[in-house]
């Protein structure tokens, strides 16, 4: 669906699950929350995934595509991770 209309009909449902699981913000509240950051344009990380989920992701992109590339490396800390990509030639 977000594909199809660039998040414009699930928009409300990322806000909420942004407020209720990075937040932590449970109850009555959240949906208030949600609302309001979405009316304040408060940018929000969409689509987040785990280390392992973005490693499985970025293999099949790899297999996918007609370019190949290696992960050089991949290091975590509490709450993100980042990882170095090599394109091969």
């Amino acid at each position: 669906m977000d594909l199809a209309d660039c998040g414009i009909s699930t928009r409300y449902e990322h806000f909420y699950e942004w407020v209720t699981l990075v937040n932590r913000h449970l109850g009555s509240g959240a949906a208030d929350e949600a609302v309001l950051l979405m009316r304040q344009g408060y940018s929000i990380h969409y689509h987040a995934w785990t280390t392992n989920e973005f490693l499985d992701f970025v293999r099949f992109a790899s297999n996918a595509l007609p370019i190949v590339f290696d992960v050089v490396a991949c290091l975590e800390n509490e709450a993100e991770f980042i990882c170095v990509l090599q394109l091969q030639h």
